[in-house]
C-alpha cells in the first residue's frame, strides 16, 4: 500500500515580486495578512510529497496566494518521469494531507480519483527535517549571491528554481541509501510501487472539479504564461538600454576591486532594465565558471550569444575586434567555448573557436592556444600536432606538442621538441614535477616566460594529462637528467628574452634525451 505524506512550509526567504520576479531576502521572512493583503509580496510555499515507506520525495516551489495550485502540482507529482528512476512519481492509495488543507473539495478530489485521505499522527513532524534541509540549501546559495536573480534568468513559472532545488534534494536524499538498506530511497520506492497508478490527461484528470475550482487553476497558469508572454513581447527603448550600461559599468567597478558579489547584483540588475546587455550577460556567465558552475555559466553564455546574433547580425570575416561593438559577443563565445569544454561538449566548444577565428583571423583573444588540446582530445592528433605548433610561442602550443608526441610513444620528436618547448617557458619541467603548485592559489595574471606562467599553464593541464595516461612524469625525470639540460634552462631563466636555441644544438640534446628514455623503457 502506498502512502504518501503531504508537507507544505512557506519559504524564509523567496518570495515573488507583483511582477512574478523572485527575490531573495537575507532574514526570516514571516508572512502576516497585512503583507498578504498589500499584495507587494508573493510568498512561496514549498510543496513536498514524501513516500511514507522509503521516505523518496517530490519538491515544487508554488505562489500561495493561489489557493488553487495545490491541485496542478499534485498532477506534476503524481505524473510518470519516465526513465528517471529518481524522483517520486505515481499514484498513492492513501494520502495523509495536513489538517488546514482537508477541505471538502479537496477530499472529495483525491477520493475521486481513488486516493484515501488521512491526517497526520499528533506531534508528527516526519518532513521537518528535509524542509530544514531546504531552508539551508536557500542560505548557502545566497553565499554565491545567485538569488539575487531578476526575471531575465528565473522564469517566471519557478521551473527553474524548482529544476534546481529538487537535483539537490535528489543527489543528498533520494539517492542516498535508508537506513542500513545498501539500496538508496528512490530504488526502495520502484521496488515496492511496481504497479504504480498515474493520471491519464490532465483536463481528465482536473475534469473532477467543480467549474469554479477549474476556472481558478485555469486563471493560475494564465496568470504566468501571460507574464511570460508579456516580458518577451516588450521592447525596450535606448535610453533603458544605457542605463543598464551604467549599472553595469558600477558593477565593473565593484568587480575590479574585488567585491565580486556586489558587481553579480549590478549585472543581474543591468539585466533586469535591459535583458539584451551582451556583456552583464557574460560577466555573469564569468562569475559562475570561476565558482564551478558550468551548467548555469553555460546558460549566460548562450543568452549572451543569442542577443549577440540579434543586435550584430552577419559579422563579416576580418577585423571584428576591431569593431568595440563586436567585442561583448566575442568574449561571450570564447566563454561558452571554455565551458562546454568544461562540460565535455568539445565538439561544439570547437565550433565557437572556430567561428572565434573566422570573424577575427589576427585571434585578438588568443583562441589559437585552446585549440590544440580540444583536437587532441577529440583524437584528431594530426590536426592537434598543427594547432599547437602555431601556438609554439606560449607553453600550451610548445609543450603540448611535447604530450602528444609522448602519447603516441615517438620520443625523439617528443624529445625535440621539449629542448625547443623551453624558448616559451623554462620554468615548466620543474614546476610540473612539483606537486605542491596544484594545491596553491590559482594564477589569474603572469608574465611570459615567467614561474608564474608555468604554474598556472600546470594548473590548466594537469587533469589533461592525466585523464590522457600521458607519462609526463617519467619523461620529464629524465629530460632533467641529461647533461646539458639544466645548463640550458638555467640559460634561459637568466635571459629577458630566451634566445632562440639553434637547431644544431637542439637535435643533440634531444637525441641524448631519447636514447636515455630508450634505456629507461628497456630496462
Amino acid at each position: 500500500m502506498l502512502k504518501y505524506h503531504l508537507f507544505l512550509s512557506s519559504s524564509p526567504h523567496l518570495y515573488l515580486t507583483t511582477r512574478h520576479k523572485l527575490k531573495y531576502v537575507s532574514g526570516k521572512m514571516k508572512p502576516s495578512a497585512a503583507d498578504k493583503k498589500s499584495g507587494k509580496r508573493i510568498y512561496l510555499n514549498r510543496c513536498l510529497l514524501m513516500d511514507d515507506n522509503s521516505g523518496c520525495l517530490y519538491l515544487e516551489y508554488l505562489p500561495d496566494s493561489y489557493t488553487c495550485s495545490l491541485y496542478p502540482y499534485l498532477y506534476r507529482a503524481f505524473a510518470d518521469k519516465g526513465p528517471e528512476k529518481n524522483i517520486l512519481s505515481g499514484m498513492p492509495d492513501t494520502l495523509i494531507v495536513p489538517r488546514p488543507r482537508q477541505n471538502a473539495q479537496l477530499v472529495n478530489f483525491l477520493q475521486g480519483q481513488g486516493i484515501g485521505v488521512e491526517s497526520p499522527e499528533p506531534g508528527f513532524r516526519k518532513g521537518s527535517s528535509v524542509l530544514g534541509e531546504l531552508t539551508r540549501y536557500e542560505n548557502n546559495y545566497e553565499d554565491d549571491g545567485l538569488w539575487m536573480a531578476p526575471s531575465t534568468e528565473w522564469p517566471v513559472e519557478l521551473a527553474d528554481l524548482n529544476r534546481y532545488m529538487m537535483s539537490l534534494l535528489k543527489l543528498f536524499h533520494n539517492d542516498l541509501p535508508v537506513g542500513r538498506n545498501p539500496m538508496s530511497r528512490a530504488e526502495v520506492f520502484y521496488q515496492a510501487g511496481q504497479e504504480l497508478r498515474f493520471p491519464g490527461e490532465k483536463k481528465d484528470y482536473l475534469a473532477m472539479l467543480d467549474q469554479q475550482t477549474r476556472q481558478e487553476v485555469d486563471d493560475f497558469e494564465n496568470t504566468f504564461s501571460a507574464s511570460i508572454r508579456r516580458q518577451s513581447q516588450k521592447v525596450f527603448t535606448e535610453k533603458e538600454w544605457f542605463k543598464a550600461d551604467e549599472v553595469f559599468d558600477e558593477g565593473m567597478e565593484y568587480n575590479w576591486s574585488g567585491q565580486a558579489k556586489k558587481a553579480l547584483q549590478l549585472y543581474r540588475r543591468a539585466l533586469e532594465i535591459h535583458p539584451g546587455h551582451v556583456d552583464a550577460h557574460v560577466h555573469i556567465g564569468n562569475f559562475l565558471t570561476r565558482i564551478g558552475r558550468y551548467a548555469q555559466a553555460r546558460k549566460s553564455y548562450t543568452s549572451a550569444v543569442k542577443q549577440g546574433r540579434q543586435q550584430l547580425g552577419e559579422i563579416e570575416p576580418g577585423d571584428a575586434w576591431l569593431d568595440i561593438d563586436t567585442r561583448p559577443f566575442m568574449r561571450a563565445l570564447h566563454g561558452l567555448g571554455l565551458v562546454l569544454e568544461k562540460l565535455q561538449e568539445r565538439n561544439k566548444a570547437l565550433e565557437c573557436y572556430l567561428e572565434l577565428l573566422k570573424i577575427d583571423p589576427d585571434d585578438h583573444i588568443g583562441i589559437r592556444y585552446l585549440m590544440g588540446r580540444v583536437y587532441h582530445e577529440l583524437g584528431d592528433f594530426k590536426q592537434a600536432e598543427e594547432r599547437y605548433k602555431i601556438a609554439s610561442d606560449w607553453p600550451d602550443g610548445a609543450w603540448g606538442l611535447v604530450w602528444l608526441y609522448l602519447e603516441q610513444n615517438e620520443l625523439y620528436k617528443a624529445s625535440l621538441a621539449a629542448v625547443k618547448a623551453l624558448e616559451s617557458n623554462a620554468h615548466v619541467p620543474a614546476v610540473f614535477l612539483e606537486y605542491r603548485y596544484l594545491m596553491g592559489d590559482r594564477v589569474t595574471h603572469c608574465s611570459m616566460y615567467s614561474q608564474e606562467q608555468a604554474v598556472a599553464y600546470y594548473q590548466d593541464y594537469s587533469l589533461f594529462l592525466f585523464h590522457r595516461k600521458i607519462k609526463w612524469h617519467e619523461f620529464l625525470k629524465v629530460f632533467l637528467s641529461v647533461p646539458g639540460i639544466n645548463e640550458k634552462i638555467r640559460e634561459m631563466k637568466e635571459a629577458r628574452l630566451p634566445p632562440e636555441i639553434p637547431d644544431h644544438e637542439a637535435e643533440a640534446l634531444a637525441a641524448m634525451v631519447a636514447e636515455k628514455l630508450g634505456q629507461e623503457m628497456d630496462g
